[in-house]
C-alpha cells in the first residue's frame, strides 16, 4: 500500500475529516488532500506529526509490511469467529431440543394418566414443576444464543 492510500486509511479508520487533520497539523486541508493523493509527499516533520497524530510509528506508517501481516491475521480471526459460532449454534441446537424433550418427558411421567384426584374443598394446590435441571438447560440456551448474538455483531463490525 502506497503512502497515501496509508494516509486516508489511518485518518478514516479514526473517523477524522481532512480539515481536522490538517488543522491538526497545522497545515492546509489542500495539502492533505495531496498527501493522500499522492500528487505530493509530506515533509519529515509532518510525518513524525502524522505519526503523533495517530499513535504510530514511523515505521508503521512508512512500511508495507504491517498491511501484509495486518490483512495475513485478519483472515484467520474471521475463520475462528465463523468457526466458533457454528460450534455454539450446534451445541445451543443440541441443548435446545435436550430440554424440550426432557421438559415433555418429565411432563408427561410426573402425573400417571391412572390417578384419579379427590377433594373435598376448593383448593390452589398446583403439581406443576419442573426439575432443576430443566432450568439449568434453559440457562446455558439463553447464555448460547447471547453468545452467538455477540459473536455476530463483532464479525459484523470487522
Amino acid at each position: 500500500m502506497d503512502l497515501g492510500k496509508r494516509l486516508k486509511q489511518l485518518r478514516t479508520e479514526k473517523h477524522l475529516s481532512q480539515e481536522t487533520v490538517a488543522f491538526e497539523l497545522n497545515v492546509s486541508r489542500q495539502a492533505v488532500a495531496k498527501w493522500e493523493n499522492n500528487v505530493s509527499k509530506p515533509s519529515t516533520a509532518n510525518l513524525m506529526a502524522i505519526c503523533d497524530l495517530y499513535g504510530i510509528s514511523l515505521d508503521e506508517l512508512i512500511s508495507n509490511k504491517s498491511d501484509e501481516l495486518s490483512a495475513e491475521q485478519t483472515e484467520p480471526n474471521k475463520l475462528k469467529g465463523k468457526t466458533a459460532i457454528v460450534i455454539l449454534s450446534v451445541v445451543g441446537g443440541i441443548l435446545l431440543m435436550l430440554s424440550v424433550i426432557l421438559t415433555v418427558w418429565i411432563k408427561r411421567m410426573s402425573v400417571p394418566d391412572n390417578i384419579i384426584g379427590y377433594a373435598d374443598a376448593p383448593t390452589a394446590i398446583f403439581a406443576t414443576s419442573s426439575p432443576w435441571f430443566l432450568y439449568v438447560l434453559y440457562m446455558l440456551v439463553g447464555i448460547h444464543v447471547l453468545t452467538i448474538i455477540t459473536l455476530l455483531l463483532k464479525l459484523k463490525k470487522k
